[in-house]
């Protein structure tokens, strides 16, 4: 059975089906049937008595790529200094990697800068100091958009955000 806390959503994958005793026999499921989510595997095999045995196996479907939703960089979208970018993200197995791609005004991408997972998996941030390849951003106007990938590998990207530097940042 497949199991939620609801109880069961896939009632009896293999009912009925006699095993013989030390005979190994596989089941293959793909999934189908449940969205995503956190479920349990249970298998339950009783014997020529009655006499019942049960297992489980947590099991996490994910098919779906995560939202992604860049926050405007923070403390405004005008920089003289460090900023900090935001993602956050809605998806049943957390946020594994998330990139923050910096683009100039015609979406030429020119760096990426790696963001900070936060431990529930469901946002990433940095704080940024403008610096690309170790150099400062020149003023002028930039593109931000943020990509992030599940624990599943599903993926997602981000509207931009635009990043106005008036000029550039001290060390």
């Amino acid at each position: 059975d497949l199991v939620t806390e609801g109880g069961a959503v896939l009632p009896t994958l293999a009912s009925g089906v006699p095993v013989t005793a030390g005979v190994e026999r596989r089941y293959t499921w793909d999934g189908g049937g449940a969205g995503d989510g956190r479920y349990v595997v249970r298998a339950m095999i009783a014997d020529a008595l009655g006499a019942l045995s049960t297992a489980v196996a947590p099991v996490l479907i994910d098919t779906e790529p995560p939202t992604a939703v860049l926050s405007p960089p923070t403390p405004s979208a005008t920089a003289r200094g460090p900023v900090v970018a935001r993602v956050s993200s809605t998806d049943p197995s957390g946020l594994s990697a998330a990139t923050l791609t910096v683009a100039s005004q015609t979406g030429l991408a020119i760096g990426r800068a790696r963001m900070v997972i936060a431990a529930d998996g469901a946002s990433a941030s940095r704080r940024w100091n403008l610096r690309l390849r170790r150099r400062l951003l020149l003023p002028g106007v930039y593109r931000l958009v943020a990509r992030v990938t599940d624990g599943a590998g599903n993926t997602a990207t981000s509207t931009v955000r635009l990043l106005r530097v008036s000029r550039p940042v001290k060390a």
